[in-house]
């Protein structure tokens, strides 16, 4: 396999991503620095499109359905009725929805490989999905005016839920190769790296980014933080001795040597 680049992406530190308007800089509960890259306006209108035209064939098609099924059966024209608005209901909400909080973004945001995130960098729950669907209709009037005049091109929805619409990139496609640390070496190669999620990889690597630019205190302090949640995680257990940087940096390097083909799990 051929070795990925060891150069780094832009990160927080970078004067020159100050300019830069399709990058959200957000901080994490935990106190670390991420950078997203925000979906293009372009990108989330043709999303929105290609949504609406499933959702219009999942109307047409339960609708005749409803009418086939038990329109022979139901002789209430109210009830059918009651029906109609029911199905209507859970296509334009309830799917939208639970599109996004388990999979992190509807058919046609998966299709343009964006996803929806909270303004901290984490996934969606599901409050938040929710208002995003009951804001879909007003944001037909307004949301394109919000989506370029916004700072992090943010429609209504979005706005009221505390969300961002951002890319869906390798994590390593800006990504930094990171060994085995000194010491560690033989414990990383023995690690399993298969329970941590993107996000969760994501905020390891971004403190390990970050890491020299903090103060000591304050190093040590963020390194057992997130060194605890890659514990929890993974279920890889801390060993005595290892301080919460080298363990967070062999998880890391166990990731990458998992998930990218491009790594050269030698060094």
């Amino acid at each position: 396999m051929g070795k990925v680049s060891r150069e780094r992406g832009p990160t927080i530190a970078d004067s020159e991503l100050s300019g830069i308007p399709h990058v959200a800089r957000v901080t994490t509960p935990e106190g670390v620095l991420l950078e997203l890259r925000l979906a293009g306006v372009a990108t989330r209108l043709f999303a929105r499109l290609l949504d609406l035209v499933i959702m219009g064939i999942l109307l047409t098609v339960v609708g005749l359905l409803v009418s086939l099924v038990l329109g022979s059966l139901v002789s209430s024209i109210y009830l059918l009725q009651v029906l109609s608005a029911i199905v209507l209901f859970l296509i334009l909400f309830v799917y939208p929805t639970v599109s996004e909080v388990l999979w992190g973004g509807t058919p046609g945001k998966k299709a343009f490989r964006i996803k929806v995130v909270t303004i901290e960098g984490g996934s969606v729950a599901t409050s938040h999905a929710f208002i995003r669907s009951l804001l879909l209709l007003p944001d037909f009037l307004v949301g394109f005016f919000l989506l370029i005049g916004t700072k992090n091109a943010q429609r209504l929805g979005d706005l009221a839920a505390g969300t961002l619409i951002v890319r869906e990139e390798r994590a390593f496609a800006e990504g930094f190769y990171f060994p085995p640390a000194y010491g560690a070496e033989e414990y990383a190669q023995l690690l399993d790296a298969s329970r941590l999620s993107p996000d969760q990889y994501a905020l390891a690597r971004d403190f390990l980014l970050r890491a020299k630019d903090l103060s000591k205190d304050a190093r040590f302090h963020l390194s057992t933080i997130v060194a605890q949640k890659v514990a929890e995680a993974t279920t890889n257990p801390i060993p005595e001795g290892l301080d919460g940087e080298r363990y967070i940096q062999a998880n890391v390097y166990a990731y990458q040597s998992k998930y990218y083909e491009s790594f050269d799990a030698g060094y």
